[in-house]
């Protein structure tokens, strides 16, 4: 066996459907997961999470012998005190890890998280840097986000040496500080390193099915809940007036499946040491307006017409109520980015996306499955 892989993040969207896709990838490795307890032990959420990745990808059963491959030990990287204990440090170096895999984040945009954003993204990233180092993992694959550009427009350059003038939120912050600290730790430490910068991630390309409501199941569930709101005070006002929301015309928004997300981040780490000290966006090639996705939403969450809002359109109470409800998303709704992908042709890794079709009818079906799902998901991701 050439060497176990940590995982950190596993119980989160992203990290179980790169789980599933390691433990498919390689028949004979074994995962370590390093997860918190959060009511429930740790080892009962990562596999919660891996059954609802399997179901995201077309309900396929799990294999049992992933019991027994995917090891889980309690951590929380969040706690200046936390720390493995003796017994579980020995048994995760006696299994020789090779690669860290670090994907845990939290992906609050508020003021009021930025206590928690800053110790999870920036103080937890390092104590995972510290452990990474300390267990001997030769190789560090760190997920960060295409957003760390911040205010920056045109085209986004996949180096860590950004200079936005301002961030839009802690996130974004969070997010480039801990891709220096990256860049730096492993560097002094003899560390290989991978940074990816996925951006918005939405459901499978098969079944378009999420078990995230983060980024724009976030817009699609104001939207739904708007319109409630909104009929249940004043029935029929969509029928008579369209919702006029504030966004620049060029305004581009990039989605990319999950999937496509994680075979891309394991291709790029199958090219070894060509793909080691680098940046990697992980984007989609094909990018929509923002524009083209609020007339593809809007009619599906019951509101028939959309326009947009210049600064000399009077906008009534309704889509006045509205912008305040997008307060925190509006950044992007105003935002012109093309993010390079030199590093990934470099190695052949949009290859991955040749097959892939991507327009406004595609991105129907995937808001028209978040819509439709029964509404005892959409109380448990709520």
């Amino acid at each position: 066996m050439a060497g176990a892989l940590v995982v950190t993040g596993a119980t989160g969207f992203l990290g179980s459907h790169l789980l599933a896709c390691l433990l498919e990838a390689d028949r004979d490795c074994q995962v370590i997961c390093l997860a918190r307890r959060r009511g429930t032990a740790a080892r009962d959420r990562v596999f919660e999470a891996l059954h609802t990745a399997r179901h995201d990808q077309g309900a396929r059963p799990m294999p049992s012998g992933w019991q027994q491959r995917v090891l889980v030990f309690e951590e929380d990287f969040c706690s200046p005190d936390a720390s493995l204990s003796p017994q579980a440090r020995a048994a995760i170096q006696a299994l020789r890890p090779r690669a860290f895999w670090h994907c845990a984040a939290s992906v609050q945009f508020t003021e009021t998280a930025t206590g928690e954003v800053w110790d999870t993204n920036v103080n937890g990233l390092q104590r995972t840097l510290e452990l990474a180092s300390d267990i001997g993992a030769s190789v560090f694959n760190h997920v960060s986000t295409a957003y760390v550009a911040g205010t920056l427009s045109g085209r986004v350059p996949e180096t860590i040496h950004l200079r936005p003038e301002t961030f839009n939120n802690v996130y974004e912050e969070s997010k480039l500080r801990g891709e220096h600290m990256v860049d730096a730790y492993c560097r002094a430490h003899g560390l290989g390193y991978r940074i990816f910068r996925p951006s918005v991630i939405i459901g499978h390309t098969q079944t378009c099915r999420s078990s995230s409501n983060a980024g724009m199941y976030r817009v699609l569930d104001l939207l739904e809940k708007f319109h409630e709101v909104v009929e249940a005070k004043q029935p029929g006002h969509f029928q008579k007036h369209s919702l006029k929301v504030g966004i620049d015309p060029e305004a581009t928004c990039n989605l990319i499946p999950v999937d496509l997300v994680a075979e891309e981040m394991l291709s790029l780490a199958a090219c070894g040491d060509r793909s080691l000290g680098r940046v990697f966006h992980i984007t989609n090639e094909r990018t929509l307006k923002v524009a083209e996705f609020f007339e593809a939403a809007c009619p599906l969450a019951g509101i028939g017409r959309f326009e947009i809002a210049t600064s000399t359109t009077r906008l009534s109470a309704v889509d006045q109520l509205f912008r305040k409800g997008l307060t925190h998303y509006s950044p992007y709704f105003n935002c012109r980015k093309t993010f390079d992908r030199t590093n990934g042709r470099a190695v052949g890794v949009d290859r991955l996306q040749a097959d892939f079709h991507w327009d406004q009818e595609r991105l129907k079906v995937f808001i028209q499955s978040w819509l439709a799902r029964p509404k005892r998901e959409k109380e448990v991701v709520s």
